[in-house]
């Protein structure tokens, strides 16, 4: 047993060492992809930049599938999840340090998604939950080039946003009632504000440079995106059957959160009004990355999962001229509540 672990652990580093993006560099520009700018790495990002847009997508779809294939391949022998992440860990090793590259490898983070996926999918929540974190907190602090694009963006709403989430824990937790109980006066109150400081200058000065670290610019002389969310979030649980509502709600905070990072750091292929290819893209894969997530907490179907994925996405995307935190709650849950 122990000579077949080490074996395991041995082909885990060499599977997560293939580097597709190095590959089609030497192949197609017969260039070392590691001299090149801008990540001088064998990365997803560095291959989309110097070989292609193709290219770099199909390194990306690789680096995450070799990720996620190790955990596949391995779990059956070393059946004990604690091995299997460790098993992908390696992999993530060899992806970052491939000894033949004179381990200089790339980033990771699509190697460590692969894992982090298998995590969500196969494990229960005590190994998913602390599995996402830590890709997320990688993702954030150590990936080459992020937090000087992250300077674009207000952390603290981004944080603010992600409090929602309180939302369908709660109704999770402790079920429709409670929830309403609280959601129900919180927006009677947000939405009384933002009525009183559209008919009075002096409160929403007040109230709008209090708040600017939270508020957008276009919030200042209108209803906030705060109360239509709550506005939306609370018809939702009202009108909709459990599993549709919490999916609704979860899939318009994790979902529209990402289509903007994204849309703006990566984004390069308009499709319609200013918002990306790339940015709807990472709002379908972030809500289904969540629904497998909450998959722990309430049982969901994986088709509802991706149904109600992509009708976030979808009006994530053509809602213009009606505020998206008011249509991705309710429309996404009708939708659902048809399944």
């Amino acid at each position: 047993m122990e000579k077949e672990v080490i074996i395991i652990f041995i082909l885990s580093y060499l599977i997560g060492s293939i580097s597709p993006g190095y590959l089609f560099c030497r192949l197609i520009k017969h260039k070392d992809l590691r001299k090149l700018q801008p990540k001088y790495n064998t990365g997803a990002v560095n291959t989309y930049y110097n070989v292609g847009p193709v290219f770099g997508i199909i390194t990306a779809l690789t680096d995450i599938f070799k990720g996620f294939l190790v955990m596949y391949l391995a779990f059956p022998y070393l059946i004990e999840p604690e091995l299997t992440i460790f098993a992908g860990f390696l992999a993530f090793l060899g992806h970052v340090f491939p000894a033949y590259l004179r381990f200089i490898g790339g980033s990771g983070i699509a190697t460590l998604a692969g894992t982090t996926l298998y995590t969500i999918i196969f494990f229960d929540q005590h190994y998913s939950v602390p599995k996402l974190l830590i890709f997320t907190a990688y993702a954030i602090t150590v990936a080459e080039g992020l937090r000087e694009r992250l300077k674009k963006f207000n952390i603290i709403r981004k944080i603010y946003r992600l409090l929602a989430l309180v939302i369908p824990i709660i109704y999770i937790a402790y079920g429709k009632n409670a929830v309403l109980e609280i959601l129900i006066p919180l927006t009677l109150l947000v939405f009384t504000i933002d009525i009183l400081r559209m008919h009075s200058k002096r409160l929403n000065a007040f109230i709008t440079d209090y708040l600017k670290f939270i508020l957008k610019p276009k919030e200042l002389n209108q209803i906030s995106t705060t109360s239509l969310f709550l506005i939306s979030s609370t018809i939702v649980i009202l009108a909709f059957p459990r599993k549709a509502a919490l999916l609704a709600i979860i899939f318009a905070v994790i979902g529209d959160l990402f289509a903007e990072v994204v849309g703006i750091m990566y984004g390069k292929n308009k499709i319609l009004n200013n918002k990306t290819l790339e940015g709807t893209l990472a709002c379908f894969v972030s809500c289904v990355i969540s629904g497998l997530i909450f998959k722990n907490f309430i049982p969901i179907f994986n088709d509802m999962i991706v149904v109600g994925a992509l009708a976030a996405a979808l009006t994530e995307l053509f809602s213009v001229k009606i505020d998206d935190n008011f249509t991705m709650p309710l429309i996404t849950a009708s939708i659902l509540s048809i399944i």
